[in-house]
């Protein structure tokens, strides 16, 4: 997708706005999606508009608690075994 995370964010066309984060990050890499997760921190941090800096916080824990981990090339030992999950 050609546009960035946080243009999803401040866009005022629905066809940009509405896009699933999923769908967004399907085709992204662990590096791009945390180049990704680094513009959305810093965005809102700046960010004055709430709205905008809670969905920035959503698409961060998003990517986070899942398209990382889904990722093929993290490493098992990047993930959480199943007996910690369970804990």
């Amino acid at each position: 997708m050609s546009v960035t995370v946080t243009e999803i964010i401040k866009s005022d066309d629905p066809s940009i706005r509405d896009t699933p984060i999923d769908r967004w990050c399907e085709d992204l890499g662990i590096v791009e999606l945390l180049k990704a997760c680094d513009e959305l921190d810093a965005y809102r941090h700046r960010e004055t508009n709430l709205y905008h800096r809670v969905r920035a916080l959503f698409f961060l824990s998003a990517i986070h608690r899942y398209q990382l981990p889904a990722r093929a090339e993290l490493t098992r030992s990047g993930r959480v075994p199943y007996p910690a999950f369970r804990h």
